[in-house]
């Protein structure tokens, strides 16, 4: 039997990348173990490594581990009970800097190499500038050689520099790039004209953005003004702008910037006068086309601005649609679109531009044709002349009137007017016409003519009959049938008004039949008589008739004639032609109609009646009665129900009456049922209504009923059920609990659904019982960083059933949802767990009863999940120890934990409290506190520490700021031994400061007091305990003091100097 003499060990521990071994021993290198992972036996090979010595080691190695390796690792022996376990737990290697990063200074277009060193040559890193990714390209390259790892940028740019970092995953290093430019005139001053009185910009552009840059005129320095400004507008941009150039700032322009320049020419142009206006007083256009005339302006000197123009009537612009003006270079084209006489006057002329205008008053003169003569008259008529009289047009049309045209139309006639004169404007306004005939009627009117045409007539008013002083007699009046018969007419009429001066000796009677053209002759009547009989008149046949008086001057003019009789009997009964009314049925909307023909003498007079109501015809023609030559049509359209009923005609006369009645129905749709809609049982799921039958079925049986319902919410009516004609109830079943309905009811037949009858108001689908009232506002009385303790006052209405229980529901900040999250039995209080730590929560409650939930309660105040006491907790990866170079300025932004929130300090060094100044600003709020110190000095540099302290406990972090800067002067004093005519020793001590980072060398310098120049001699390293050096080449005789300074990579010391100069001898005089 073999034992283990020495057992593994309880627990192994390794590194990724890295061999892990474990080992044990038993009693004899005779026994055979095996080496198992989790009861899986290993083997040899790539990844494991096993052996066994012969005092009876045993060794297993894992070669190049990985997180995976982790687990239980047990040695057996082999045919045994006997084992050995470890537990193995492979973590990252923690890979660590032995040389850090450095900051550098360059120049653009220089290759910048940052160099580190792990501590292992197996770590990965990342870097990073300004906390984003470094990514490799042309010109940028990452290098991995053994445990140095670079990152090398080639060509740099301004824009590469920074603040870059390399992390391992256990350590980083930092460091600053600075990169200054290479300066040179990115853009260069070109040589500009411009005009007086514009805006002159000039403008540069610098590679080195924080170079100065000054400006020259004609050599002068240029001082800023009102006028001039000088802008740096950053990124190496400069401008110099004069606000209005004058011609005195023509010239040569210079701009410097260290020893580097830049000129260029400025001229400045004479800027443009206002316009001056070369146009006479006078314009002349006839108003038959538009009116356009051209006005020649100038403006002296270079343009600058637009020149608009105007045309100004009685104090205002004329608008474009009256009047167009198109702008040239040297006039101004003004285009009256419509003139008109009316439009003529004084005007002016307005040309303008920035410098002013230019004015000019001008007559226009927009000719027409002249006004119309005045005051026409015609007098002294006879048979064969006449006077025609007027008087001048007001207006001769803007030229001299040529003659005025005498016109005369001849009304028997239809050739038009003749011009029967010319009068000349210088002769008196009268013409007598001596050709005309006599008995005709003639028209007068004059025209008056300029060159541009003739003016509208005048007329005078009047015709112009060509009679001597006496006359024909007028016409008879009041010319009447007064009774006839199939074979004559009995007429009677009034003397004629006007005898014509002449007393009437007789009268004709003239007739003339319906399709007649002539009026005939009838009979004539000697004697003032006023009545009188034609016979020989044609049974049926229609007359009318006239009469004319007779004096010595001849027939008068016939009176009006009478109205049309037919020579027949004059008394019969009324009759219908034809069929008589008979009985129609129409469906709504279509149309009654009734034509009836009759007869009777005297014509019957028809009357339609509906119901014993009188038909009349209505504006909209809906109902029209049509009266024709012994026909009488009925019309009725766009029927209704109410358009049913008995219709009724009547014909009547003198000599009797004729009466037909007809029955007429209009088919529609039922009346609405008859309400109120009644609500006789509710319920939370259903509603049970009732109605009563429609007042008219729309003259067919009611073949059932249609229910809908509308949820208020919706707004919409659906469907809910149909029932037969017998049935006055309905039940709406399924309705969802507290919603607002409203029914409705519509009767159905053969033509259609009814209007529909609808409940009053909406009804709410409720049971008889409430729901509970809104529980009071929920009170947090506890709270930790998982959960809250919540109390609630009960409602003050159960709703008429008891509370059953609670439930709380619960919102967080980003949701617009509530979502029910507890439920309690009826007690007012509970607790909320599994909550998020820093989510943000409202909570709220409902009361429950047998008709279902409540309102919700108000909601309570916004509640941070947190811990109610916490001892206060700095988060150290927010708050680092640092370097950094002089001048800059540092910020710690650190988060910090604990309940109720840490009140914060910094102190500094002996426990110096640290507040606000000039240099330090210190914001502190809620669990954060920002930390800057501004334009860091090597004086700041110091351990400064972040106290958090609560009534939970305190906590406190202490960091160290490094600052960067020149190293201190050398100690002196600066000692001088060993003197000869050509050489000496320097002895100096090192700087009380380093400025933070290494001494790299030291300069040595030395005066000749005769020439007081300092000249180098010589570098000493700056990693000597004792610094010294030795001085050769001096001149004998020759009196030297000699001055030390110390470099560092931030720059030089201020120069430690020798107290007294030395004068190179021998000593005692060798």
């Amino acid at each position: 039997m073999f034992t283990f003499t020495k057992p593994l060990g309880k627990q192994t521990d390794g590194f990724t990348k890295h061999e892990t071994f474990m080992e044990c021993t038993v009693s004899s290198s005779m026994a055979i173990v095996g080496w198992y992972i989790n009861n899986k036996k290993l083997e040899e090979g790539d990844k494991y490594e096993i052996a066994k010595e012969m005092s009876g080691v045993c060794r297993l190695t894992i070669k190049d581990c990985t997180l995976e390796d982790s687990g239980e690792y047990t040695c057996r022996i082999e045919k045994q009970s006997d084992k050995t376990s470890t537990n193995v737990t492979i973590i990252e290697y923690p890979y660590k800097f032995v040389k850090v990063l450095k900051s550098q200074q360059v120049t653009e277009k220089d290759t910048i190499t940052m160099l580190c060193e792990l501590d292992d040559a197996g770590g990965d890193v990342k870097w990073f500038k300004n906390n984003e990714p470094v990514k490799p390209d042309k010109r940028v390259q990452i290098i991995k050689d053994g445990r140095k790892r670079k990152l090398v940028i080639k060509d740099c740019k301004v824009t590469d520099a920074g603040n870059f970092t390399c992390e391992s995953n256990a350590d980083k290093t930092e460091c600053e790039i600075i990169i200054q430019y290479m300066n040179r005139f990115n853009k260069k001053l070109k040589d500009t004209t411009v005009v007086e009185r514009e805006k002159l910009v000039l403008d540069v552009e610098l590679q080195d953005q924080t170079a100065p840059a000054n400006w020259f005129f004609n050599g002068e320095p240029i001082q800023e003004s009102e006028r001039v400004e000088i802008k740096n507008l950053g990124g190496g941009k400069h401008q110099l702008v004069f606000k209005g150039a004058t011609l005195d700032d023509s010239g040569d322009f210079m701009c410097e910037s260290g020893k580097m320049t830049s000129s260029c020419k400025v001229v400045v142009k004479k800027g443009e006068s206002k316009p001056v206006i070369n146009f006479p007083d006078t314009v002349d256009g006839p108003c038959s086309k538009p009116i356009i005339f051209d006005v020649p302006y100038v403006v002296d000197g270079t343009r600058q601005s637009q020149v608009e123009a105007k045309l100004i009537k009685d104090g205002k612009a004329l608008p474009l649609k009256e009047v167009e003006i198109i702008m040239a270079e040297d006039k101004a084209t003004y285009k009256f679109k419509k003139p008109v006489r009316e439009l003529s006057g004084q005007y002016q002329l307005k040309i303008s531009n920035a410098q002013g205008e230019a004015v000019q008053n001008i007559k226009i003169n927009m000719q027409d044709v002249p006004s119309a003569p005045q005051e026409i008259n015609v007098t002294d008529v006879f048979q064969t002349s006449c006077v025609v009289h007027w008087k001048p047009s007001k207006d001769d049309g803007g030229m001299p009137i040529l003659h005025y045209v005498v016109e005369r139309l001849d009304m028997s006639v239809k050739g038009g007017w003749d011009s029967v004169a010319q009068i000349p404007p210088n002769e008196p306004s009268i013409f007598k016409c001596e050709d005309l005939t006599p008995k005709k009627e003639y028209k007068f009117r004059i025209r008056a003519v300029n060159k541009l045409g003739s003016s509208e007539p005048i007329l005078f008013a009047k015709n112009v009959l060509a009679k001597d002083p006496w006359d024909e007699p007028s016409k008879p009046t009041n010319v009447e049938v007064v009774d006839w018969d199939k074979d004559h007419a009995d007429i009677k009429w009034n003397k004629p008004e006007d005898d014509g001066g002449a007393p009437i000796t007789g009268y004709i009677i003239e007739f003339k039949e319906k399709f007649g053209k002539d009026w005939v002759k009838g009979k004539v009547l000697e004697g003032d008589i006023t009545a009188a009989t034609l016979d020989g008149l044609k049974e049926g046949t229609q007359y009318e008739f006239r009469i004319r008086a007779i004096n010595k001057a001849g027939p008068g003019t016939p009176s009006d004639a009478t109205k049309p009789i037919i020579a027949k009997a004059r008394f019969v009964k009324p009759f219908i032609i034809g069929d008589d009314l008979i009985n129609i049925v129409v469906k709504k909307g279509q149309v009654i109609k009734y034509d009836i023909k009759y007869g009777g003498e005297p014509e019957p007079v028809p009357t339609w009646y509906q119901v014993g109501i009188e038909l009349k015809e209505d504006p909209q023609e809906r109902i029209t009665i049509d009266k024709y030559e012994r026909n009488t049509v009925l019309t009725v359209r766009r029927t209704t129900r109410l358009d049913s009923g008995k219709y009724k005609l009547i014909l009547k006369n003198d000599s009797g009456t004729c009466e037909k009645t007809a029955d007429v129905v209009v088919l529609d749709k039922p009346t609405p049922p008859q309400g109120p809609l009644k609500a006789e049982e509710v319920r939370a799921d259903h509603v049970k209504v009732k109605w009563n039958r429609p007042d008219d079925n729309g003259g067919s049986d009611i073949t059932g009923y249609v229910l809908e319902k509308m949820d208020m919410d919706t707004g919409r009516w659906i469907p809910a059920g149909e029932i037969g004609p017998d049935k006055d109830t309905f039940t709406f079943d399924g309705l969802t609990p507290k919603k607002k309905y409203k029914f409705r009811v519509k009767a159905v037949n053969k033509e259609g659904e009814s209007e529909p009858l609808e409940t009053d108001e909406a009804i709410t689908a409720k049971n008889p019982y409430d729901e509970p009232g809104r529980p009071g506002k929920p009170q947090i009385i506890d709270y930790d960083n998982k959960s809250v303790s919540l109390k609630w006052a009960k409602p003050e209405s159960d709703g008429g059933r008891p509370i059953t229980h609670y439930t709380v529901e619960i919102k967080d900040k980003l949701s617009v949802e509530w979502t029910e999250v507890l439920k309690t039995k009826n007690i007012p209080e509970g607790i909320v767990e599994d909550l998020k730590e820093k989510n943000i929560y409202q909570f709220r409650v409902r009361a429950h009863n047998k008709s279902g939930a409540s309102e919700p309660s108000d909601p309570t105040d916004s509640h941070i999940c947190k811990y109610r006491n916490l001892k206060p907790r700095i988060d150290r990866a927010t708050i680092k120890s640092i370097i950094i170079k002089a001048g800059r300025t540092h910020k710690w932004s650190v988060d910090v934990t604990g309940e109720p929130p840490p009140a914060l300090s910094w102190v500094w060094r002996d426990n110096i409290t640290l507040v606000n100044t000039e240099k330090i600003k210190i914001e502190n709020i809620d669990y954060h506190t920002d930390f800057t110190i501004l334009n860091a000095v090597r004086r700041d540099t110091g351990k400064y520490t972040l106290i958090a302290e609560n009534a939970s406990g305190k906590d406190q972090e202490t960091v160290e700021l490094t600052v960067l800067g020149k190293p201190s002067s050398p100690m002196g004093p600066l000692e001088v031994k060993d003197v000869t005519k050509n050489s000496c020793k320097l002895k100096w001590k090192k700087p009380e400061d380093d400025g933070g980072s290494p001494i790299r060398e030291y300069e040595v310098e030395k005066m000749d007091l005769a020439t007081g120049k300092w000249v180098r001699v010589g570098r000493v390293p700056g990693d000597r305990d004792h610094p010294e050096m030795e001085i050769t080449g001096l001149t004998p005789g020759s009196e030297y003091k000699f001055r030390v300074t110390a470099v560092n990579d931030e720059g030089d010391s201020e120069p430690l100097v020798t107290e007294k100069a030395i004068i190179a001898k021998n000593p005692f005089g060798k």
